[in-house]
Order: structure tokens, then sequence, then C-alpha cells
């Protein structure tokens, strides 16, 4: 796993209280491993915030993941929205 792509996935498994050594057997290639764990959308848009200052400060990472040099904040908010959508845990009800 590309080792940025890890710290962001393990920053989402720390708010979830996913301990470390569960973290590195998770298997994140099942379809529906995102549904395993939930959060508030108060905890989710925290994450974002992290993920977009993550991004804004770790140019080689944004290279890397997004192929892109761009740091503009609406950029990476849109970003971070899209993750969390895509990839993020199951809002708690």
């Amino acid at each position: 796993m590309n080792e940025y792509l890890k710290e962001i996935l393990w920053n989402m498994c720390k708010r979830v209280n996913m301990s470390k050594k569960k973290f590195g057997s998770f298997d994140f290639r099942k379809p529906s491993w995102f549904h395993q764990y939930s959060w508030t959308e108060e905890e989710e848009e925290d994450f974002k915030q992290w993920l977009i200052r993550y991004l804004r400060e770790h140019e080689e990472a944004r290279y890397d993941l997004l192929r892109i040099f761009s740091s503009d904040k609406r950029f990476l908010q849109k970003v971070a929205n899209e993750f969390a959508m895509n990839y993020g845990w199951k809002i708690k009800e």
C-alpha cells in the first residue's frame, strides 16, 4: 500500500479506536471494508479538515496521490469530501 495512503487510512482508523495491530491486519481490499466501523458527522468533518491540512502540507503526498501540485484549499476540500464519501466510515445513526 502507498505510504501516504496508509498514513491517511491510519488516521481515519484511529478515529474509530482501531488498534495499530488491527490496522496492520485489516483488509482494505474487501468490497465493504468501510462499513465495519462508524463515526459521527462531526468526526467525519474533523477527519476531512485533517486531510486538507495533510495534503496542503505534504506536497509529495499530494502529487503521489492526486498527480497535482496545487494546494488550492477549495480543490483540496473537494478531494477530502470525495474521499470521505467514497472511503469514509458509515455515519452513526
